[in-house]
């Protein structure tokens, strides 16, 4: 299992940076769009290799889309690829973590259907 450090980009205008995962945590710091960042994916929140307040690692949510915000971060390490379209099926790859074992999900939406997220493992 991958467990180094992964790097993330700011999708979003501003992202929250909080004490700990979840909504009700306390915010210490804020993010702006464009800002890159390095830290650890863990259930839908990033925990920052930054340290901010107090020497801690502050931790911030990868998708706001319950919030009506979307997506607030993407990786810039592993961006898909197009290998090949077909009728109804795109074949992608992307350039692998160095692991010895790392298990990829990825997640898309159509034009149309923005609220409708698909799921490969």
């Amino acid at each position: 299992v991958y467990s180094g450090t992964i790097e993330f980009e700011v999708l979003y205008k501003t992202v929250v940076i909080r004490r700990r995962p979840g909504l009700a945590a306390k915010h210490i710091a804020v993010l702006s769009q464009g800002e890159k960042f390095s830290g650890h994916p863990k259930s839908g929140w990033v925990r920052l290799e930054r340290r901010f307040r107090n020497n801690r690692n502050g931790w911030c949510k990868t998708d706001g889309t319950e919030l009506g915000l979307g997506i607030l971060l993407r990786t810039t390490q592993l961006k898909l690829r197009m290998v090949r379209a077909f009728a109804e099926t795109l074949a992608v790859s992307w350039d692998p973590l160095p692991a010895k074992l790392a298990e990829y999900t990825v997640e898309w939406t159509t034009p149309g259907d923005k609220k409708n997220v698909r799921v490969a493992v």
